[in-house]
């Protein structure tokens, strides 16, 4: 049976600092708020914004920022699945907002509980909350933890002289650490995708094949000069470096179609990055793999990575019984206007 929930998604975001006359410095620091409030319905669930209560979290920097809260209603079975219904419309609205301010706007809490009618200060009921300051990522910004798949070296040691590598190997070792520097599962793959295309241009074999038409047929020769067609083709010669290294030809074919993900060829939702961790933990073991065969390094010499471990989202929720409170009810006599909502 089907249970009415309300999501409460506390989002700062930074106030504005007002000039003086003619665009002279003010002669007093005062940040103004600017956090948009109103109504509306996105779909069938209703949905209000507004200043978060003054017993926002400890710990943000809430003399320039401003505590906004994202209020969502909706009817499911659970609390889990009420988050999954409204979570298209939080990172829309969360994407609105960052495009406008030039800063990015993330959710450092949410709050779910079970606002099922009848419903009084006071009482009890179900809630879970991903509690300050991880809050709650939505997809695109999920960042994962590997767990053992790495064997790193114990002691590590500082060179005794520098050493200038091969520009496309400088290149390739740029591209790797910044992965390693990488705060979302995206960025990471996208970076050592980066990394494994400069390494393929250095070391990998060279596929060449005839034109191919759209629809399928290849052509050997032009037909007006009969010259070969033949010439090196990119995205041949990445999949055949890829099976260099052992792996397996659905791993292949699932790397190479995440890789079109630069090229915008599916959304940063649930099912367009589905299994993203797993295969971040494939394309970085197999750059190191090439990165060490470049830089002279053996291959049963650390740092060693793997993959197929567990990978972790650093994103926690707890949740039981709390006692409904004025905040989680304040909104219940509102009646928003309907908002439009198209899948872009």
């Amino acid at each position: 049976m089907n249970r009415v929930w309300r999501i409460a998604a506390l989002v700062p975001m930074r106030k504005h600092i007002p000039m003086g006359d003619n665009g002279s410095w003010p002669e007093k620091l005062q940040p103004i708020g600017r956090f948009p409030v109103g109504g509306a319905l996105f779909g069938e669930h209703r949905f209000v914004s507004s200043v978060w209560p003054d017993a926002a979290p400890p710990g943000e920097d809430w003399f320039m920022q401003e505590a906004g809260a994202l209020i969502f209603w909706s009817s499911a079975e659970d609390a889990h699945k009420a988050v999954a219904q409204v979570e298209v419309y939080l990172d829309y609205i969360l994407d609105f907002l960052s495009f406008q301010i030039q800063q990015p706007v993330k959710i450092v809490q949410l709050d779910v509980v079970d606002l099922t009618p009848p419903v009084r200060v006071g009482e009890m009921r179900d809630y879970i909350s991903y509690p300050y300051p991880l809050g709650y990522m939505p997809p695109k910004l999920v960042g994962s933890v590997h767990m053992g798949t790495y064997q790193t070296v114990l002691y590590p040691q500082i060179p005794s002289s520098y050493v200038k590598l091969e520009k496309h190997v400088q290149r390739a070792v740029d591209w790797y650490v910044k992965s390693l520097h990488a705060t979302t599962d995206a960025d990471a793959f996208i970076l050592l995708w980066i990394s494994l295309e400069v390494l393929a241009d250095l070391m990998g074999e060279k596929v060449a094949e005839a034109t191919r038409l759209r629809c399928g047929h290849e052509i050997e020769k032009c037909p007006e000069c009969r010259k070969q067609t033949a010439s090196h083709r990119q995205g041949e010669t990445l999949r055949a470096f890829l099976k260099s290294f052992g792996i397996a030809e659905d791993d292949v074919i699932a790397l190479w179609r995440l890789r079109q993900i630069v090229h915008g060829a599916f959304r940063f939702d649930a099912d367009g990055v589905n299994n993203l961790a797993a295969r971040v933990q494939v394309l970085r073991a197999i750059v190191m793999a090439a990165l060490k065969l470049a830089l002279g390094v053996r291959p049963d010499q650390p740092p060693l990575v793997g993959f197929g471990g567990p990978a972790i989202t650093p994103m926690v929720g707890i949740g039981g019984n709390k006692q409904i409170t004025e905040w989680d009810v304040c909104f219940e006599d509102r009646s928003p206007v309907r908002v439009a909502y198209s899948d872009r």
